[in-house]
């Protein structure tokens, strides 16, 4: 090629890699490789954008690009091996000092060019050769051979998945090492009937090299699963959730889910197990349904060594703009824990915060039920705290909840053995045996002493009132009982307003 046509092929090439790495910037999530690859993307880019410029500029910015392309040719030898481990090894696998290591050298190089400028590298093809340009060349050469060394493991191993694809992907990787091993002994003089040729088919090797792998991380279906669930899904559960591709295989789980399946099992989850290793029927046993039975949507799961039960859904991950159907996820709810949810939300439904009593919902649902069980004859007291308002206003409504906490607990005092409801703001209802009819004079008064007590070391003194209704009627509705009972006391507030 000569140096324009070359230069356009070569950005052209960089606008190719450039899309993906945005393309796949925006499906990275959270155990997939998207990240890898478009770090692979961009910096192949970068690469062939100096490449290009190189060949249009004047020979006196050789040195200073060529430099500078030094450092970019590191980075996309690392980024590409670090595509191929994160692509290459199972998750579960993979350690990130293996990972970063690598990171050491191109560090190295960007002291050595700010420390020695561009004098410590030479031109490629020229002599003599600094001792750096020899490591440069070990480190790059070595991180690309170890990156087609873990494809090729891949492509015999038995986690190897998106088989055409990713066997394709694996041979232009081979074939783009060995045309850059050519390319540099071309450079370097060793292979000069090369020179009319090479340089071409580097490029297009280049090119077939950074759509094949766009293509083969496009079609990889697990990957996209495991994207579109992270992204959609694992934030948005406390529940153990785990992803299957279309095969049944096991593809990642939020940590609850292992939790739970080491905690039961005593297994670690791994990737591309099988749903019968994950769930095993010596240990989960599907309710009314086979074990094997996995088109079901939704099921039931019983632990049969605790009794634990699990309701599971089974949904179907679809890819977003075509509709295909990628995988699946299941939910496992813990009715246990969804039991005591319950029992938490009925308890919240029908008490009262402030106080602790029981509310007015609960009243009535309660005295409804007692009205039927039952033909005794019994009292209903209402109770209620005096002066609310000025207390609210001369004190403040925090004061005033304070107040009215505290009437509720001298009620809870003075009668012990009865519920308490408040019904609202400062009014209470209390149910009496019939037998206290005799003594109920004793209790009011025993009511105002405690309030007296109370009042002692307060600015304001604290006064209930109350009055009451004898029930003998079950056919009468309570609300009539009620607001006699509210009636007698606002009478006996009367006489506390006249005294």
């Amino acid at each position: 090629m000569n140096n324009y046509p070359e230069s356009i092929f070569l950005i052209i090439i960089s606008l190719f890699c450039f899309f993906y790495a945005m393309y796949f910037m925006q499906r990275n999530a959270k155990e997939t490789s998207a990240a890898s690859f478009a770090a692979a993307n961009f910096a192949m880019g970068i690469w062939n954008l100096l490449r290009a410029i190189k060949n249009m500029i004047p020979g006196q910015y050789y040195l200073s690009i060529g430099a500078v392309t030094y450092l970019v040719i590191e980075f996309s030898a690392y980024t590409l091996f670090l595509f191929s481990y994160r692509y290459s090894v199972p998750t579960e696998k993979q350690n990130n000092k293996v990972a970063y290591l690598p990171l050491i050298f191109p560090a190295a190089t960007i002291i050595a060019l700010l420390y020695a400028k561009a004098g410590l590298f030479a031109l490629a093809g020229t002599r003599p050769l600094h001792v750096w340009d020899y490591l440069h060349t070990i480190y790059g050469y070595a991180l690309i051979s170890t990156a087609a060394v873990l494809f090729v493991i891949r492509c015999v191993s038995s986690f190897q998945q998106n088989k055409t694809w990713y066997m394709v992907l694996t041979s232009i990787l081979i074939v783009f090492i060995i045309q850059n091993f050519a390319r540099y002994f071309n450079k370097l003089g060793y292979l000069p009937e090369l020179t009319a040729t090479i340089d071409y088919f580097y490029d297009v090797c280049t090119l077939l090299l950074v759509n094949l792998a766009f293509f083969a991380m496009y079609s990889d279906l697990n990957e996209t699963v495991i994207s579109e669930c992270r992204k959609k899904l694992f934030d948005r559960t406390d529940m153990p959730l785990f992803v299957f591709n279309l095969n049944n295989e096991f593809l990642t789980a939020n940590e609850i889910a292992k939790v739970m399946i080491g905690r039961n099992t005593n297994t670690a989850l791994h990737q591309y197990m099988k749903y019968d290793e994950i769930f095993p029927a010596e240990v989960f046993r599907r309710l009314g349904i086979s074990q094997g039975n996995s088109d079901e949507q939704m099921f039931y799961l019983s632990n049969v060594k605790t009794g634990t039960m699990y309701f599971c859904t089974k949904l179907q991950v679809y890819r977003g703009h075509s509709k295909k159907e990628l995988g699946y996820y299941c939910t496992l709810f813990d009715l246990d824990s969804y039991n005591l949810l319950f029992k938490n939300m009925e308890s919240s439904a029908y008490s009262d915060p402030l106080t602790g009593c029981l509310n007015g919902s609960s009243f009535f649902m309660n005295f409804r039920v007692e009205m039927q069980s039952t033909h005794e004859q019994c009292l209903l007291v209402a109770a209620g705290l005096d002066c609310l308002a000025e207390i609210n206003a001369v004190l403040g409504h925090k004061a005033g909840d304070a107040y009215i906490a505290a009437a509720a607990q001298i009620l809870r005092d003075t009668l012990p053995e009865n519920r308490i409801y408040r019904m609202e703001s400062s009014t209470f209802a209390i149910i009496l045996k019939a037998s206290q009819l005799s003594v109920i004079t004793e209790l009011f008064a025993a009511i105002r002493a405690a309030c007296s007590k109370y009042s002692r070391e307060k600015s304001y003194p604290l006064v209930i009132s109350a009055g009451y209704a004898v029930m003998e009627d079950r056919d009468v509705d309570i609300n009539t009982y009620y607001a006699t009972a509210v009636s007698n006391m606002m009478l006996d507030r009367r006489g506390h307003t006249a005294v």
